[in-house]
């Protein structure tokens, strides 16, 4: 088992009224397992999940993407989509 902190941000954090959630998953896990326990753990931040991209310091990482033992001390965040005008 792994224990996650995954920052959040704009409206993820302000339906939650936190910046960041913690989350435990068992290893090995993908990313993709991991934004399904957000979803179980927080189902109001379903939309934000589905639409938006888990990074992992200062890059964004794949749906597919393995998380690590040594994962726990790096930071996660929940981007939500972004549009740009």
């Amino acid at each position: 088992m792994i224990r996650v902190v995954v920052r959040l941000f704009a409206g993820a954090k302000e339906r939650l009224g936190m910046d960041s959630i913690a989350v435990t998953i068992e290893l090995p896990a993908s990313v993709s397992r991991l934004k399904t326990a957000i979803t179980e753990l927080h189902p109001t931040l379903e939309p934000f999940v589905r639409y938006g991209r888990i990074a992992k310091g200062n890059d964004f990482i794949d749906d597919e993407a393995l998380i690590q033992p040594d994962d726990q001390s790096d930071s996660f965040a929940l981007i939500p989509p972004v549009s740009g005008g």
